[in-house]
């Protein structure tokens, strides 16, 4: 059973509202809000079920006046639900609390040892004269091995006939949503169970085993008649961030989910996938239609037929959006109709995310290795040179402690080519020694006057010292080897640098290892915040192509354009690549099936001075020199 103790930083707020009509509690109303507890809201709670019987009085929600699960030993210092009254309380299940009673490792011992299950009770509520009705809530709920449902009563609560499991998509030590820029509301339309209906009742039912599941803002809403929803947007990228030189061939395709959250069918559905550029010029776009969303419709998949090569893209920010609509009607509320994220192609760097936003490390103090997996393209050969050159990571220290003298260990790892690319063959036993996995560089970095996640810099070299080239089309892990902490209370524990805003669906992403040398596929919720450069290590060219093989003109560059010729007796493929004295790739282009051409090329980004372009292919390089001086 792997726990993970995660602190979380905060980051700007945001709420998003839709402007349906409230039929059953609302802003000011302590039934929705849970302002000043149960018993001054009406709900009531129920104990179901407890793996040890005599136990089964404790297995209730609470009322937490700070809308948090902070009393379970696994909460860490997440923030509190960020919900529109969360500040002044929220329901909770706390299921870690009650298996542990907040002591870490202290398994089964608590109030009510997991699996467990319990629901929170509305009281009865009139729908008589709701004959279209959804539920409106927020929630923030992290999960190991749990379920929730939504169950309704249409008899006061003799019988519960209604039942919608939710959260399905939240994996085991994962979490919903809960960054105060993220929309936490979730919509059911229960106008099927409870439409109509005038002794109803509503419960939230937590079952199984860790870790919490908080509620607030619960309000009944009329269902309006065309309001499709975007549910969810698979993050194609392979990585966030990928350098110039290595983004060929990491196609993106676009899918998602949607839910017709109206009271009406919807028609001809058009799904949409784009990407932009910073100015919000749309570079790429492909869609599918769909012919029908029923009202049942929920969480159904979408995708489109073709595929987009971010290679030639010029380095920068770019935007990913992806939409959904009906061509018959006007939807409701439009907002939650598009998911938009970025993704950056850089000089020489690959990270996860983009920025740290808390940090996490092993449950109960424990030791841990952690970090990322990175890939190189299979656009380049055997005479491209690429090695590596450092990674970068950060580490934030506890309230009684400093980073001072603070030790880890890094590794850089290749992942065997015979590994599979869906890892079906790869032994998750054996920590750093797995079969799996080639040890290329290990160093030890150890903190000195360095703030709380400031990233720092590691050059990566081997066992002997010496530099470490890297292969095409190959699997890289890069990761960070915490000690055992756990005889130190935890406000001397030290934090590995995460975010948390981004799954990106594809397993060892953000690799663990747990003390065990157990390998886990890390946390859909958290991306370690360990990156990797890589360079070009020198001008030479081993394997000289003819002198001819490339020309440039003019030499020096007084203007912003430079022109190339390329002249190859083999036209199957070449590459040519523009970098500078240390190393760090200013341009890469990747030619197929070409003709002896110019090729204009525009440096007007470059810096006055001296700089490199490399033609490539399978029998050699050649390389020059080129200087701009404007």
């Amino acid at each position: 059973m792997q726990k993970i103790f995660t602190v979380l930083l905060a980051i700007l707020a945001f709420s998003s509202n839709q402007a349906q009509t409230i039929l059953w509690g609302g802003a000011n109303d302590p039934k929705s809000t849970f302002t000043g507890g149960l018993a001054a809201s009406g709900w009531t709670t129920e104990a179901i079920s407890s793996s040890i019987p005599d136990s089964l009085a404790n297995t209730i929600w609470e009322f937490s006046a700070n809308g948090t699960a902070s009393k379970g030993a696994y909460w860490g210092t997440r923030t509190r639900i960020q919900s529109p009254t969360g500040a002044t309380g929220a329901m909770l299940f706390n299921s870690d609390y009650l298996d542990n009673r907040g002591v870490a490792g202290n398994f089964g011992n608590g109030p009510s040892a997991a699996p467990h299950s319990g629901a929170l009770v509305s009281p009865i509520i009139d729908c008589s004269t709701f004959p279209s009705v959804a539920i409106s809530f927020h929630q923030f709920y992290r999960a190991f091995q749990s379920t929730c449902y939504i169950e309704t009563s249409s008899d006061g609560g003799t019988t519960w006939d209604g039942k919608i499991q939710l959260n399905q998509e939240i994996a085991a030590n994962s979490q919903t949503a809960n960054a105060v820029t993220a929309d936490t509301r979730k919509i059911f339309n229960l106008s099927s169970f409870i439409g109509g209906k005038p002794n109803v009742k509503i419960r939230f039912t937590f079952e199984g085993e860790y870790y919490f599941w908080l509620i607030d803002d619960v309000t009944l809403i009329s269902v309006p008649e065309n309001d499709l929803k975007l549910t969810s947007a698979f993050y194609t990228p392979f990585a966030y961030a990928q350098p110039k030189s290595q983004i060929c061939g990491d196609l993106f395709s676009f899918s998602g989910t949607a839910s017709n959250i109206g009271s009406k069918n919807q028609s001809d559905i058009v799904f949409k996938g784009e990407i932009l550029d910073l100015a919000g010029k749309v570079l790429f776009a492909d869609s599918s239609s769909i012919g029908e969303l029923t009202t049942t419709d929920v969480d159904s998949p979408l995708t489109t037929v073709n595929t987009f090569d971010p290679g030639p893209l010029d380095i920068g920010k770019y935007y990913i959006r992806w939409s959904v609509y009906s061509k018959n009607n006007t939807d409701f509320n439009f907002r939650d109709n598009m998911i938009r994220d970025s993704f950056e192609v850089t000089d020489i760097q690959y990270q996860r995310e983009s920025r740290v936003t808390g940090g996490s490390r092993a449950g109960g103090g424990a030791a841990y290795t952690y970090g990322c997996l990175y890939k190189t393209s299979n656009c380049w050969g055997p005479n491209d040179k690429f090695q590596a050159e450092s990674m970068q990571y950060n580490i934030g220290a506890g309230s009684a402690t400093t980073l001072a003298g603070f030790n880890n260990t890094i590794y850089l790892f290749k992942v065997n080519s015979d590994i599979a690319d869906d890892w079906s063959n790869f032994e998750r036993s054996g920590g750093i020694s797995n079969t799996g996995i080639t040890m290329l560089g290990i160093t030890d970095f150890t903190f000195t006057n360095q703030a709380n996640y400031q990233f720092v810099d590691v050059p990566l070299k081997d066992i002997d010292d010496n530099s470490i080239p890297l292969e095409p089309n190959t699997r890289y892990f890069v990761m960070v080897e915490t000690a055992d902490q756990s005889s130190l209370p935890n406000t001397q524990w030290h934090f590995m640098g995460v975010n948390n805003s981004r799954d990106f669906g594809h397993r060892y992403a953000t690799p663990v290892i747990d003390a065990s040398g157990m390998w886990f596929d890390g946390f859909s919720d958290q991306m370690a915040c360990v990156r990797f450069k890589m360079k070009i290590p020198d001008a030479n060219d081993d394997i000289a192509l003819p002198e001819n093989s490339i020309n440039i003109a003019p030499n020096p560059v007084v203007t912003n354009q430079l022109r190339v010729s390329i002249n190859l007796e083999d036209k199957k493929y070449a590459n040519l690549t523009i970098f500078d004295q240390t190393g760090r790739v200013h341009s890469f282009e990747h030619f197929t099936e070409f003709a002896d051409k110019v090729i204009p090329m525009n440096v007007s980004e470059l810096p006055n001075g001296e700089y490199f372009i490399r033609v490539s292919n399978d029998h050699g390089t050649r390389t020059k020199k080129f200087v701009v001086l404007r």
